[in-house]
């Protein structure tokens, strides 16, 4: 079985778990619960750290089929479980070891500030980072789960692909990291728009990392004579000039200023303390 029916026969069986009624039906939840278990260790298996075995029964508890596939909710707690555990080793490290100054691996692993805003101003803990991401991109993939009333309409779910997309390019091509789940975040990205910007297509985080974008005079037309690649944070005109040209529609600055400002409000809620 292939991580990808793997991860489907997770879901589904976690959704049938939670809808059993307990009375009458406890033989079917124990099996379920025992499925899930393995199929759960099989796909995240972290060596066998006690944290995740804890994050795995708070999402058994926890977990509403109603807001979020299971697979993505116990991938968000093992982050959080992860960051906590990050954070009790450097509480309790031995003595004489320096917390303050990170070492060369530290510096590597590290993201920081990512999801303030969309410049990466500098490294920082990419643990944490992780955490918000899976956040960040279960939000996108969940757009219609996540949002109600006006917020809930096509128009927004398109900029926050759009925003999401610049994010990812941008993250990648800053630091080097592994994502764990690359495939959600290619299945959260506007591909399209993507396309537009990059040189060749991308559909893995390495394609992504080594493909150069565009000149920005051929992104942008208004931007005619500047043949140096398009610059990263990806400008605003990029996706004005990408919904005038490949969507037909015509969007002023300030229209897409302010679909920013809520998508910055949303992932604001989403950065750790």
């Amino acid at each position: 079985m292939d991580r990808k029916t793997q991860e489907s026969r997770l879901n589904q069986a976690a959704e049938q778990w939670a809808r059993l009624d307990p009375k009458g039906n406890e033989a079917a939840r124990q099996a379920l619960y025992g499925e899930i278990f393995t199929l759960a260790f099989q796909l995240y298996d972290q060596s066998g750290e006690m944290w995740v075995l804890d994050a795995f029964e708070e999402a058994m508890e926890k977990f509403d089929p109603e807001r979020a596939l299971f697979s993505h909710y116990f991938a968000h707690l093992l982050s959080k479980r992860k960051v906590d555990a990050h954070r009790y080793e450097q509480r309790h490290s031995p003595a004489g070891v320096s917390l303050e100054t990170p070492t060369e691996e530290d510096e590597q692993s590290e993201l920081k500030d990512f999801l303030e805003d969309t410049t990466i101003r500098k490294p920082g803990d990419v643990l944490a980072f992780e955490s918000s991401f899976l956040e960040l991109t279960s939000m996108i993939l969940n757009f219609t789960q996540c949002h109600t009333g006006k917020s809930a309409n096509e128009t927004r779910r398109n900029w926050y692909r759009m925003f999401y997309t610049e994010d990812m390019t941008h993250a990648v091509k800053s630091v080097e990291f592994h994502f764990l789940h690359e495939r959600d975040m290619f299945a959260a990205m506007k591909q399209p728009y993507l396309d537009y910007y990059m040189s060749a297509p991308c559909t893995t985080g390495a394609q992504l990392r080594n493909t150069a974008l565009r000149p920005y005079g051929q992104v942008v037309p208004e931007r005619a004579g500047e043949t140096g690649e398009t610059p990263l944070p990806i400008p605003a005109d990029v996706s004005l000039s990408y919904l005038r040209l490949r969507e037909g529609t015509q969007v002023g600055a300030s229209t897409r200023s302010n679909q920013l400002k809520f998508y910055k409000e949303e992932k604001e809620l989403m950065r750790p303390c």
